[in-house]
């Protein structure tokens, strides 16, 4: 995991200078109207588990948080399933439950 975290910094570090070495000479001629608007990583729920009724939740970057989440919904009561999907090098796992 702790590799996984250290492929993303460098992965992201890299794309920012890139980024900001381009961006440097272009936002000298752009109008004062131009917007940039970063995107934040699994801003939206992309994996789903199979069936109705599931609703997402939140994501998490480790599974033991993403899993901790999912035991503390259900000791709660509110609700009866959870699972955590997704999860890789570049996404987070998301809390679904039903």
């Amino acid at each position: 995991m702790i590799f996984r975290k250290a492929l993303v910094s460098l992965a992201l570090g890299s794309t920012l200078l890139a980024a900001v070495g381009t961006l440097a000479p272009a936002a000298q001629a752009a109008p004062a109207t131009s917007t940039a608007v970063a995107v934040p990583m699994d801003s939206c729920p992309c994996n789903p588990p199979a069936g109705i009724g599931w609703n997402y939740l939140d994501n998490y970057f480790w599974h033991s948080d993403c899993d901790a989440a999912g035991r503390r919904e259900l000791n709660t009561g509110r609700f009866s399933e959870y699972q955590c999907t997704g999860g890789g090098v570049f996404s987070n796992y998301e809390l679904w439950v039903r």
